[in-house]
């Protein structure tokens, strides 16, 4: 018997009709029969190694329980390994089978740092679950089947040479933080045929329809007018954002949406948006009604106006070092200078300190100065040296 191929790919394999191709026959006596496509059921990753003298990193220790089996460049190995020293140089092709067809991940990294640049999920997977490819900072590809639906938080965070990323239509839930530090992601694109999610107007972001609210947007984003809210993390580690404009519709932005945006230097509101602000040319977010700044950047002045900076303000804005606090500021929020690594002065002008949280200043980590005014009172519990007061990072308190 001799075979042809009828179906050598998903999409011919799932097409509505199928054209035979001419078939001719030398001997009489030969019959004809078909080999189906059979879909991949491993997930097929691609290394790109550079040199011979160590070990490629393939894989994280922390999973559990996800693969069966694995082989490299067609050889079966006789146990999983995480990493494996390559003869040459080049790409060389991993295969995974998967304990559970339907999801890759169990909430642990999966491919965790490792030397990944390509990977196909196969068409069994409906989960790609958290953290799965956390800090492949080498992944440039990643094919997402149609046959996933969810995609959970942090799943691709910190895939720092990924450019583009297609959602498909049958993907009904996106965590948080997905690509949170997917610093070269610029295009951003859900398949038209999604119901629940989309892209509109070509604006480089995933929208959740029915909310108008974006859940995550990129470098090259371009917040339509239709949007009302933008979501927890939404833009968090996008470090080539340069600029943001908030249109007049935006009515909530959660906290840390832009956390970590550290190549942020303007952000302006529509002066036509009855939520929001940027008085006095701030470069900030502030609540109107409360007064309370909501985000801020490297280049942000506090109008004295401001009554409260809020949760997560400053959140990972790395490279800010200095900061002046208004006097007419009466609370900071949890984590408002989260991980603000470079800031070493704090002037605050209040005579009664403002309150703040146990997390207020978390891992700012250098030590500093804060300058308050003479007979102010107050500050003692700023600089504690507790839980992640400024004292615990031995900064000192001048007055003046």
């Amino acid at each position: 018997m001799k075979y042809i191929t009828l179906f050598e790919t998903a999409e011919a394999y799932n097409a509505a009709t199928l054209d035979l191709p001419n078939v001719s026959l030398i001997e009489e006596t030969m019959s004809v029969g078909y080999k189906p496509y059979v879909p991949e059921t491993k997930v097929v990753c691609k290394y790109n190694v550079t040199y011979t003298g160590g070990t490629t990193t393939l894989r994280t220790s922390y999973e559990q329980n996800i693969f069966k089996s694995m082989e490299i460049d067609g050889v079966m190995l006789d146990k999983l390994v995480t990493d494996y020293t390559f003869d040459t140089v080049g790409e060389h092709t991993v295969k995974y089978e998967l304990y559970d067809e339907t999801k890759l991940g169990n909430s642990a990294p999966v491919f965790y740092n490792s030397n990944l640049i390509e990977c196909v999920i196969p068409d069994s997977v409906t989960s790609i679950m958290p953290n799965a490819f956390v800090s492949c900072s080498d992944l440039t590809s990643i094919d997402i089947p149609d046959s996933v639906t969810t995609i959970g938080s942090g799943a691709f965070a910190g895939c720092t040479d990924l450019t583009s990323i297609v959602i498909p239509d049958n993907v009904t839930y996106i965590s948080n933080n997905v690509f949170d530090g997917c610093t070269s992601l610029t295009s951003i694109n859900v398949n038209s045929n999604n119901t629940v999610y989309d892209s509109r107007n070509n604006c480089n972001a995933i929208i959740e329809t029915n909310t108008n609210t974006i859940i995550q947007g990129c470098k090259t984003t371009m917040i339509p007018n239709t949007v009302t809210n933008i979501g927890n993390g939404a833009f968090a580690g996008c470090t080539g954002l340069t600029s943001i404009e908030i249109p007049s519709n935006i009515t909530n932005i959660d906290n840390g949406a832009f956390a970590g945006c550290t190549g942020l230097t303007s952000i302006n509101v529509n002066s036509n948006n009855t939520v929001y602000d940027s008085r006095n040319n701030c470069n900030a977010i502030i609540k109107t009604e409360t007064n309370t700044l909501v985000q801020g950047c490297k280049t942000t002045i506090i109008p004295d106006s401001v009554t409260s900076i809020g949760d997560s303000a400053f959140s990972r804005c790395f490279n800010i070092t200095s900061i002046d606090i208004p006097s007419g500021v009466t609370s900071i929020g949890n984590e408002a200078f989260y991980c603000c690594i470079d800031l070493t002065n704090i002037t605050s002008n209040a005579m009664t300190a403002p309150t703040i949280t146990s997390t207020t200043f978390k891992n700012i980590m250098k030590s500093g100065i804060l300058t308050v005014p003479v007979g102010s009172t107050g500050y003692d519990v700023w600089m504690g040296t507790g839980n992640y007061y400024l004292g615990k990072y031995n900064w000192t308190k001048a007055e003046q």
